[in-house]
């Protein structure tokens, strides 16, 4: 009988376990790459000023960044789901 209930505690830790990160309403991630892509940009300036790269390296860095920040930023305007979006997964999560 103890032992049933010992599969049963560790069944019930499993499923909350795997639907716990289901059931959040905001993602883990919520615009860090635009601040890490901006931080890239100004390292880019500190690196030039110091000498440690050319002006060539540090245009095309510069053009890549920009580049990848403009995605970043263009990924998360559009990652915001809409508040039914996310009350249909947490339908779909219980009733699963």
């Amino acid at each position: 009988m103890t032992l049933w209930l010992v599969f049963a505690v560790m069944t019930a830790t499993a499923i909350f376990a795997v639907l716990w990160p289901l059931g959040r309403r905001k993602p883990l991630r919520e615009g860090n790459d635009v601040a890490v892509y901006r931080d890239q940009l100004d390292e880019i300036g500190r690196d030039r000023s110091a000498g440690l790269i050319g002006e060539a390296e540090a245009k095309a860095a510069r053009v890549e960044v920009s580049r990848r920040l403009l995605a970043a930023a263009d990924a998360a305007a559009a990652e915001k789901p809409a508040p039914e979006a996310a009350a249909g997964r947490q339908v779909t999560t219980i009733a699963g």
